[in-house]
């Protein structure tokens, strides 16, 4: 596992630690830096080079029209109400070769993926 996350606050707990327990290196925005914006929120990303994993449709907007920078980013859209689904839904999105997050987005739905990349520059 190579990949390292970063989750939004808006992520839910359960999530985040069902993913440290399989062994997912995460940073819990919750925890660490709770109340920031979301453009502050990609640059903790950036900083720490981490991809960003969150359920806010702000993100995709940030990053595709307003020019904002992101390693990459997982943007859950699960109506899935177990967190032991949703960590499976991540943790295929995480290890999939096809759907390497680093540099793109990935869109994480009940029964599918949508890959994009990311803009240049990103």
């Amino acid at each position: 596992m190579t990949v390292r996350l970063l989750a939004d606050e808006n992520c839910h707990p359960e999530l985040v630690e069902a993913l440290r327990g399989v062994g997912w290196d995460v940073r819990f925005v919750l925890e660490e830096a709770s109340g920031i914006d979301d453009v502050a929120v990609l640059a903790m990303g950036l900083a720490d080079q981490r991809v960003l994993l969150s359920n806010d449709s702000d993100f995709p907007r940030l990053i595709y029209s307003e020019g904002h920078k992101a390693i990459g980013l997982i943007y859950l859209r699960l109506t899935l109400r177990s967190p032991v689904l949703a960590v499976e839904r991540v943790r295929r999105a995480l290890t999939a070769p096809e759907l390497s997050p680093e540099g793109h987005s990935i869109v994480v739905e009940d029964d599918r993926f949508r890959r994009r990349a990311l803009p240049l520059g990103s």
